[in-house]
Formats: C-alpha cells, sequence, structure tokens
C-alpha cells in the first residue's frame, strides 16, 4: 500500500515531557545540516530542549583537540540560534559509544540524531557506532548523511517494515517524519502494509 500527500508502547516524548534532543557531531562540514534536521523534527513545544554534542577521545584521536570541537558546537549554537532556538553545548572526554550513551542517560534525551559517513573506513566505523546506541530502545535514533539543504528536498519517500508497528516507540517517530516534512514544505510517499492505512491517513488529516 502506498499513501501519497502533502507535507508499540509509548515514548518518554508522547507523555507530555517534551524532547530532549541530542545531535552527535564529529564532522564541521555536517554539522549545520544535522542541527537543521533537528530543528525541523521539533514541536515547539516550550519544554523541548536541545545539545549539541562533541566527543573527544585522545587514546584513538590524539590529535584531536577542543579547539576543533569547540568550533563544531559554536556552528551548532549559531544554527539554532538563527532559528530563535537556544542549544547548549556539551563536550565530553570518552570513547565515542560510551559518550554517547552517557549523555542520553544523563540528560534523558529522547532523539538522537547522527551523522553518517559512506567512505569505506568512516562507513565502517559508523556501523559498529550505530549498532552499538542501537541497543538503546528507548531513545529515537536518526542517522543522516546530509548530501543537499534539507529545505530543498520536495519528495519523501517513508518505507516501514512489516511489524513496525509493534515496535517500541513507532508511532512518536512515524509522527515526527511526519513534521518533519511538513516543516520543509515537502511530500511524503509511504510504502506500508495495508492495515496500517487508516493510521497514515489519520495522521496525514
Amino acid at each position: 500500500m502506498a499513501e501519497e500527500t502533502e507535507a508499540g508502547e509509548s515514548h518518554p516524548a508522547e507523555e507530555g515531557e517534551g524532547m530532549n534532543i541530542l545531535i552527535a557531531t564529529n564532522t564541521l562540514s555536517k554539522t549545520e545540516q544535522l542541527v537543521q534536521l533537528a530543528l525541523n523534527i521539533r514541536r515547539h513545544k516550550p519544554l523541548d530542549k536541545m545539545y549539541a554534542l562533541n566527543i573527544i577521545n585522545k587514546q584513538e584521536a590524539p590529535d584531536e583537540s577542543d579547539k576543533h570541537a569547540r568550533k563544531m558546537l559554536q556552528l551548532a549554537t549559531q544554527t539554532g540560534a538563527s532559528a530563535d532556538i537556544e542549544i547548549e553545548e556539551v563536550i565530553r572526554y570518552d570513547t565515542i559509544i560510551n559518550g554517547i550513551s552517557g549523555e542520553i542517560k544523563a540528560k534523558k534525551i529522547t532523539d538522537l540524531i547522527m551523522g553518517y559517513s559512506t567512505k569505506p573506513y568512516s562507513s565502517d566505523k559508523s556501523f559498529h557506532l550505530i549498532n552499538g546506541i542501537l541497543t538503546n530502545e528507548q531513545i529515537t535514533t536518526y542517522v543522516y548523511n546530509p548530501v543537499q539543504p534539507i529545505s530543498t528536498i520536495k519528495k519523501n519517500i517513508v518505507v516501514i517494515p512489516p511489524h513496525a508497528e509493534k515496535e517500541s516507540g513507532f508511532y512518536y517517530w512515524l509522527s515526527n517524519l511526519w513534521t518533519l516534512a511538513k516543516n520543509c514544505g515537502g511530500g511524503v510517499k509511504f510504502f506500508a502494509a495495508a492495515e496500517l492505512e487508516p493510521f497514515l491517513k489519520h495522521l496525514m488529516n
């Protein structure tokens, strides 16, 4: 079944607590687009909070510096400020997986946004990182490889695997994708099992 239109268990942010969005960035060239994704999934509730995180691992990358990290985080906060949204900067000295997991717990994160690289070495590292993070089922994770400004995307295709509605947070992340499409002004085409058609029609109305 395909539905097209214009733009399980409850999730913490579905219960009126607001969204706590963590943007994990380690590449300056992708930082602004990761923040733009975060700005476009938020629902503009007073309780929503946003954090930009950079992790410095001196053991794996001894040349990493606080200066480079702060440059990325400054870009993140400036991007948020341009939309009148405050973003809190966070620098953590740790391994990447432990660092992200620690901040998720400390700040009660509901939504995690991460970049992804298609370069062979970086792609392999990203795969293991994502697998490590996805063991946490209490958050919604967005893995994003920006190739163009998100505001220029005019059609979004969402493929929903069979039985996805039985997973924790399903209705929450699906609603967030719909919010993203509306905020960007693009259309959405859903591919999903026929039994989800009533829900998708209700979502789009």
